[in-house]
């Protein structure tokens, strides 16, 4: 719910789901109704570039979490599997984004920097992990 009295506009949203962080609903709205939107996220599946699966393939970890989960090339796509369970398809949206529909996540990987990603935020019913590449769980 938001509200900018010099501009007697109120927004309130009620959003049913919780695979996409809410606040970037919200502020995409925001930017929407202020005519300075950029383009809506695509969910569509999109060609993986060779450099994008290179960049992000490897293990990741949320201490805080006790999760670690390994990022790995599987034919033309990625797949994720965290420690002591079965692997994740992940079909590439863009923009960074991947989707696995079976599991019900998105994962969004930061920025490659030399080359790999140094961390991804793992997005599941309301919870965002942030999880980092070579970090380690107890």
């Amino acid at each position: 719910m938001g509200y900018v009295p010099d501009d007697s506009l109120s927004l309130a949203l009620t959003i049913n789901g919780h695979n996409y962080p809410i606040d970037r609903v919200f502020f995409q709205v925001w930017d929407i109704l202020y005519g300075t939107a950029e383009p809506l996220p695509s969910f569509m599946p999109a060609a993986l570039p060779d450099s994008a699966a290179t960049a992000f393939a490897g293990d990741y970890a949320a201490p805080e979490y006790g999760l670690t989960i390994t990022i790995r090339r599987n034919g033309a796509a990625l797949e994720g599997q965290a420690v002591g369970q079965d692997p994740f398809p992940l079909t590439y949206v863009g923009n960074r984004r991947f989707l696995s529909v079976p599991s019900g996540i998105m994962v969004e990987f930061a920025e490659p920097v030399t080359g790999v990603s140094p961390r991804f935020t793992l997005f599941q019913q309301k919870l965002a992990i942030p999880l980092r590449r070579g970090a380690t769980t107890p």
